[in-house]
C-alpha cells in the first residue's frame, strides 16, 4: 500500500503542472460535446499511462543512445503545438456563442492525444531518469504497485479536470473563453520555444 501511495503522489505531482495534455483536455471540455470530451479524456489517460510505462522501463535511454530519433519527435511536437496554438488564437467570439457543437473526427482526436503526449522527447528522457531513480529504490515486486499508483493519479487528475470544466463551462462568458483561448495559445508558443531551445542548446 505504501508503494501504491508513493506512485499516486508522484503521479499527481507529475501530471498536475500545466502542459500540453492539460491544455488539450481543458479545451476539449470547454468546446466539445460531452461524449466527445470524455472520449478525449479517456485517450489522454491511455497515452499518459503508456508513456509512464515506457519511461519506467527505460525507453528514454533509446533517445539518449540514438539522438537522431529525437529530431522527428521534436519536429512533430513543434508542429502540433504551433498548429493547436494557431487554431486557438484564431477562434472568434462567435464560435463561443453558438450552442451547436460540431463533433471532431475520431482519428483527429486520437492523433492529437498521441501527439500531445509523445512528441516531447525531453519529457520522455526526464521521465525515464525520474522513474529510473525511483525504480532502483523499490523493493522486489514493488514495480506494479508503483505503476498502479501512478496510473490511478492519471485517471483521477484528468477525469477531475474534465468533470469540473464540463460542469462549470456554462458560467464562462464567451469573452472569458476567448481570453482563455488566447492565453492557452501563448502558453503553447512558449512551450514550442522551450522545446526548440532545449534541442539546439
Amino acid at each position: 500500500m505504501k508503494i501504491y501511495i508513493q506512485g499516486l503522489l508522484l503521479g499527481l505531482a507529475y501530471v498536475a503542472p500545466i502542459g500540453m495534455q492539460n491544455l488539450y483536455v481543458i479545451q476539449s471540455a470547454l468546446q466539445g460535446l460531452k461524449k466527445q470530451t470524455f472520449f478525449t479524456t479517456f485517450f489522454i489517460i491511455l497515452n499518459d499511462i503508456s508513456l509512464a510505462f515506457a519511461c519506467y522501463f527505460g525507453v528514454g535511454n533509446l533517445l539518449l543512445k540514438f539522438p537522431r530519433i529525437q529530431l522527428p519527435l521534436i519536429i512533430g511536437g513543434l508542429f502540433v503545438m504551433l498548429y493547436i496554438a494557431f487554431s486557438l488564437w484564431n477562434k472568434d467570439i462567435e464560435s463561443f456563442k453558438t450552442t451547436k457543437k460540431l463533433p471532431l473526427k475520431v482519428t483527429s482526436i486520437l492523433a492529437t492525444c498521441f501527439a500531445v503526449t509523445w512528441f516531447n522527447p525531453q519529457a520522455i528522457i526526464d521521465g525515464t531518469i525520474l522513474f529510473g531513480g525511483i525504480r532502483s529504490s523499490l523493493p522486489l515486486n514493488g514495480d506494479w504497485f508503483f505503476i498502479l499508483g501512478f496510473s490511478s493519479a492519471s485517471i483521477m487528475w484528468f477525469t477531475t479536470i474534465t468533470i469540473i470544466v464540463t460542469l462549470t463551462k456554462k458560467s464562462f462568458t464567451p469573452n472569458f473563453q476567448l481570453l482563455l483561448n488566447k492565453i492557452c495559445a501563448l502558453i503553447l508558443v512558449l512551450f514550442s520555444i522551450r522545446l526548440f531551445l532545449k534541442f539546439i542548446i
